[in-house]
């Protein structure tokens, strides 16, 4: 008997004569029928302790009906510990291996499927040794909720490392984790003979990337050039990421080609089909295997999961509300670890303007209808927004390796010791590996620097984007910039304004204080249009500070 006291198991010796698990399989639900079980119950089919002998699971209490709600969540897990996602019907707990393993999830709308990606972001995103991508073409659907505390001010960043909302950014994301796969294939050389394991470790400091990508039909169904490029991207990441700890989860709403690559079903070692109504559904995710029946799912929130070559088992998922969501965003924010240096090289610009993106793309602007840039908080602390094709400056609460330059080989040498991170600065910060850079990313123009082509940078925008940086801010309250730059706010509001910067529409806290102040990506906006010539400096402007 199940300890649940809702079925039981029978254990069977196969009777020879060629009778075979396979056999047994295709008559689960005849079994179910002659045993005259309720409905919504039925009987499971799995191997013994040798190749002839047979276990029944058979349930008495159809507890897939019951609700199983999410746990409290407790931060600081490893990726390499599987990921909890609900129970199987005699009560044992399912659970989807994530180091290694990529996984497949599809289901009819309405079947819950996005309750089990969140569930699933949940367990990834808690660990100290794992990062979250969202791939989020539907609407937001996936992503809204895991970035809702920090585009509210509540987080000093996001749940989800990056959420990529188009084809084209979820290209450049693609791309960036094939980038950091292919690197870390060699440049953890010496993590695996230090540890002695064929599998890169992982730690905070080198921590896995796992991809979820939502509905992928608009992602992976032929289409324009973006998209079938992405498309190879994400099949190549699936067949190069286990070792290098880049790994993915996809959403489908079916199984078939023309919504979901064959490839990437076929390399899937987890795949869960949530409530389908049609039974060659079923058929279809797990390639005609006997005794997967539609009758055993009672309806949203349960499904069919299969690890490997298992027997695909019923189970019903945990449930995750709205508010547990938010929850949990929120925790995770502030103990999640950050992408490695080196990766973040790797990853270039996009990943480096990321935030500004998923503003554009997350933000209620119907509610606020601000300026994407204004909800830029301060309290991201250290992150920089680099000009289109500059890889950013480091964050201030990167590791930073020592040995200058020359450690940038081998950044990973277990006989070097973190030291105290450097002042963040793009001089400060050895160059990226030139070969998988665009040529245009090779010889970066820092927006402080002077400018060596296009039209000269007014000094004022200049110094103001040095406070900037040696604040590590994204904004900063009117009299502290103009103190730093030896000016009263009038002064300095009258040279920047002729230049299109002005003041955030709604006041902000820093240091205790809610007032006004400036935004950098203004700054750094300004200085692109003077470069191009899209604004003409006065001249008391660019006298500044002679005048």
């Amino acid at each position: 008997m199940w300890t649940t006291h809702t079925g039981y198991d029978v254990h069977l010796d196969l009777p020879g004569a060629g009778s075979t698990l396979a056999q047994i399989s295709g008559a689960a639900d005849a079994l179910a029928t002659d045993a005259r079980l309720p409905e919504g119950c039925g009987v499971e089919v799995s191997p013994g302790t040798h190749r002839g002998a047979v276990v029944l699971r058979v349930s008495t209490v159809n507890r897939l009906e019951e609700e199983i709600p999410f746990p409290p969540m407790t931060n600081g897990a490893s990726i390499t510990d599987p990921v909890e996602i609900g129970e199987y019907r005699n009560g044992d707990a399912v659970e989807v291996p994530m180091r290694q393993a990529s996984v497949l999830v599809i289901g009819q709308t309405g079947s819950g499927k996005t309750i089990l990606l969140n569930v699933l972001t949940a367990g990834a995103a808690r660990c100290r040794d794992a990062l979250v991508w969202h791939i989020d073409l539907n609407g937001g659907s996936l992503s809204q909720m895991w970035l809702a505390p920090w585009l509210e001010g509540r987080t000093d960043r996001p749940a989800i490392d990056w959420a990529a909302s188009t084809p084209a950014e979820a290209l450049d994301m693609a791309h960036a984790a094939l980038r950091i796969a292919k690197d870390r294939k060699t440049s953890a050389r010496k993590l695996k003979i230090a540890a002695d394991t064929t599998l890169m470790p992982i730690s905070p400091d080198l921590p896995e990337i796992v991809i979820f990508l939502d509905e992928g039909a608009e992602a992976v169904s032929p289409g324009d050039r973006a998209v079938r490029e992405l498309r190879e991207a994400l099949e190549e990441i699936q067949r190069i990421g286990r070792d290098s700890a880049v790994r993915l989860v996809t959403s489908s709403l079916r199984s078939t080609s023309d919504v979901l690559p064959p490839m990437i079903k076929k390399m899937s070692h987890v795949r869960i089909a949530m409530y389908v109504q049609d039974q060659s559904e079923l058929g279809l995710m797990f390639e005609h295997v006997r005794g997967v029946n539609v009758a055993d799912l009672p309806g949203p929130g349960c499904g069919f999961v299969q690890m490997g070559q298992a027997t695909p088992r019923p189970f019903k998922g945990q449930y995750m509300l709205p508010s547990t969501v938010i929850t949990a965003a929120t925790q995770i924010a502030a103990v999640r670890p950050d992408l490695d240096p080196r990766a973040q090289y790797l990853a270039g610009p996009a990943y480096a303007n990321r935030y500004d993106c998923m503003i554009e793309a997350f933000s209620d602007h119907d509610t606020n209808d601000l300026d994407p840039t204004t909800a830029t908080h301060e309290h991201r602390e250290g992150y920089r927004l680099a000009v289109p094709t500059a890889p950013a400056a480091p964050v201030r609460r990167f590791t930073v390796l020592p040995g200058g330059a020359d450690s940038w080989s081998d950044p990973f040498d277990l006989a070097r010791r973190p030291g105290p991170a450097p002042a963040a600065s793009a001089n400060a910060w050895p160059d990226p590996p030139r070969q998988i850079l665009r040529a245009e990313q090779i010889h970066p123009v820092h927006p402080g620097a002077p400018s060596t082509s296009g039209h000269p940078i007014p000094e004022i925008l200049r110094r103001a984007l040095a406070v900037f940086d040696a604040e590590h801010t994204e904004r900063l309250h009117s009299e502290e910039l103009a103190a730093a730059l030896d000016l009263t706010k009038n002064d300095l509001a009258a040279l920047l304004r002729p230049l299109g910067v002005t003041t955030l529409p709604r006041a902000f806290l820093r240091g205790g204080r809610e007032l006004r102040g400036y935004a950098r990506p203004h700054l750094l906006d300004a200085t692109q249009r003077v470069r191009r010539g899209e604004i003409d400096v006065p001249a008391d402007v660019a006298a500044w500070p002679a005048a």
